[in-house]
């Protein structure tokens, strides 16, 4: 019998892939932690919405960089006046414009929020764990 990828620790629900997690309906994006000290050690926080659970499941940020396939942009701007502060407040989801080195999360993001599209998904078929 295969491994799954993520195990519920609350209700014991399982997922074979980390594909199979975001595709599920009963999972949902709640939050984003930064790490400003490195770009890709921030976690992705999901709500399990399934009957009896609730529970939080915390993924790091880089778990999901294969979804990426932008330049990234080197400078980071958290902290300045050119930051639009989004990363800094754990329920916003919206875009940003800035050419910001934490701006490829904001992309991954939109794709977790809308759970696609399906060939940038399957991505995460093909990703390591």
């Amino acid at each position: 019998m295969a491994n799954s990828y993520k195990t519920c620790a609350c209700c014991g629900s399982e997922w074979n892939s980390l594909a199979d997690l975001i595709r599920d309906e009963q999972v949902e994006l709640i939050g984003y932690q930064p790490a400003f000290s490195d770009r890709y050690e921030g976690l992705f926080l999901f709500a399990h919405s399934a009957r009896e659970c609730g529970t939080t499941i915390a993924l790091p940020v880089s778990s999901f960089a294969v979804l990426h396939d932008r330049p990234e942009h080197g400078a980071q701007l958290a902290g300045t006046q050119q930051c639009e502060g989004l990363c800094q407040a754990f329920y916003e989801f919206g875009a940003c414009e800035q050419e910001c080195g934490m701006h490829w999360v904001r992309d991954i993001i939109t794709i977790l929020v809308d759970r696609g599209p399906e060939e940038l998904l399957a991505r995460l078929d093909q990703a390591e764990p």
